[in-house]
């Protein structure tokens, strides 16, 4: 999951140059009229139908830089899309054709051509570099880097307040002084101007706030940067996420984009029906938009799990598998072990293997056996097959509002398995709920100290919880940490965010 919001995050960057070439060409007669279309295709999400109208809006001048730009942002697209094979050198060839072009426009131009010319390049440059950067090629990043920092240094000094420079200029400034001890020898050794992290968010935030091109990827790109990538203010991330969703409101990318950071952060409800809205939105006969409307399933039925809605969980994934199944390898092997932590919520043993049939062949699955997740070395607290049915069939009994029954069954269940953690969490979890703070320590403790990532970590969650709204922030802020710090827990943002952020607010799972 992470890879792909990293990817979207590139690939929404790598559109903001292409909206440098629509600036500088418009005022053009009209040989890019049927660019706009294709731009809030490619922010839907529907990359394929953008890189085709890319494609044919390039055939234009052929001295006109905006033809390689637009065949190079196809190219990225489909990359990262996984539709079809394109070699970085290609992509690369094709950034290094606009640039020449731009710098024959910035040459012939006025000062306003001059300006928007050298932005042009300036982005070409960047991205030419980035590209080789990533596939390993240091030294020769070196020369583009160089040379596209002293465009945009020129495009700023020609128009200081040129919100498109600001936009490249900023997501440089902060990426420049970001990187790691090796690489920032490596930048002095190629004579690449070092960066300022302060002025990049100023200048990334003053995008996001007057370019009429870039203020969508700017916001998305601040909200990158703080969502821990490189810094960790979840809150500041999600509000830079919650302006980009409200500007564009139809988009299916940006609201599951938005869907996946709430998720980290533990607002599993909002998550839920934000992945919802989202599958809506990406309705439709693409590849793209099919991939989306999976994805947006896959994030719903996590979200519902992790609230202890495993029945709902295994409705969603049911519904989304009677379709077209994921058919990339990382999609199908995420989806394989969210339907074996549904077989083990609820017990729907036949249900859940059928769902991991639908799947198709070659998906290498955790083993679904008597007792959902078969694991190959049982951990400490790890249930029992005969302890997770009971225990899914009381958590029925509370969703169906019969509480007191629920903490009656589950009260045995702990009585013959004393050691179980998740029994332990569950009876923690009830308690609380039902106002008894006290008797709900004593579970919430044991099951904090199991081996089970995602049960010790919603216990450590609880028991800070429980401490803050006691009055004592002091004493829950180490059960916080110590969760934030917990190898394999899903939700260690949503423990980083209490640490920094006092709240009342209950954990949901």
């Amino acid at each position: 999951m992470k890879r792909r919001i990293h990817l979207i995050l590139g690939a929404a960057t790598a559109f903001a140059a292409l909206c440098v070439a629509f600036s500088a060409q418009a005022q053009a007669p009209d040989p890019l009229s049927g660019l706009s279309g294709a731009i809030e295709s490619m922010r839907d999400g529907r990359f394929s139908e953008a890189g085709e109208s890319f494609s044919r809006l390039a055939s234009g001048d052929p001295q006109d830089p905006v033809s390689p730009l637009l065949e190079g942002m196809s190219l990225w697209w489909r990359t990262l899309t996984g539709g079809g094979s394109v070699t970085p050198e290609l992509v690369e060839g094709r950034f290094a054709e606009a640039a020449r072009r731009a710098r024959a426009m910035a040459a012939a131009g006025d000062t306003e051509v001059r300006s928007r010319a050298l932005t042009f390049l300036g982005i070409s440059l960047m991205f030419e570099a980035r590209s080789r950067a990533a596939r390993g090629a240091a030294f020769s990043a070196g020369s583009p880097a160089r040379e596209g920092h002293r465009a945009l240094s020129e495009a700023l000094k020609l128009s200081p307040d040129n919100p498109d420079a600001l936009f490249a200029m900023g997501a440089y400034n902060y990426y420049a002084d970001n990187v790691g001890v090796l690489v920032k020898g490596l930048r002095a050794l190629l004579l690449i101007p070092g960066g300022d992290e302060e002025l990049g968010i100023r200048q990334l935030e003053r995008a996001g706030d007057r370019s009429l091109l870039f203020g969508t990827e700017s916001l998305l790109l601040l909200s990158h940067i703080f969502s821990g990538a490189f810094e960790e203010d979840f809150r500041r991330a999600d509000g830079y996420l919650l302006r980009a969703t409200r500007r564009h409101e139809r988009s299916p990318l940006l609201a599951l984009l938005r869907a996946d950071l709430l998720y980290r952060l533990g607002r599993l409800s909002e998550a839920e029906t934000l992945a919802r809205h989202a599958g809506e939105l990406a309705q439709g006969p693409s590849d793209a938009q099919v991939r989306m409307t999976l994805e947006a399933a896959y994030r719903r039925a996590a979200s519902l799990l992790a609230q202890r809605r495993a029945e709902e969980s295994l409705e969603v994934i049911e519904a989304a598998l009677t379709g077209l199944p994921p058919v990339e390898p990382e999609a199908r092997q995420r989806w394989s072990v969210l339907i074996a932590a549904t077989a083990r919520e609820t017990g729907e043993i036949d249900r859940a293997r059928a769902a991991l049939s639908a799947l198709g062949t070659g998906v290498s699955a955790p083993s679904i056996g008597a007792d959902g997740v078969t694991p190959r070395r049982r951990r400490s607290g790890e249930s029992s097959p005969t302890s997770n049915a009971r225990r899914a069939a009381a958590l029925r009994l509370d969703a169906a509002g019969r509480r007191s029954e629920a903490l009656e069954e589950l009260a045995r269940l702990s009585s013959d398995q004393p050691a179980d953690a998740r029994v332990a969490y569950d009876m923690g979890r009830l308690l609380q709920r039902d106002g008894r703070s006290i008797e709900a320590r004593r579970h919430l403790e044991l099951a904090a100290r199991s081996e089970l990532a995602e049960v010790a970590g919603w216990a450590l969650l609880r028991l800070g919880w429980d401490r803050e709204i006691h009055g004592s922030r002091a004493e829950a802020l180490p059960y916080y940490r110590k969760a934030g710090e917990l190898k394999r827990f899903a939700f260690k943002d949503a423990a980083k965010d209490r640490v920094r952020y006092p709240t009342s607010i209950e954990p949901e799972s």
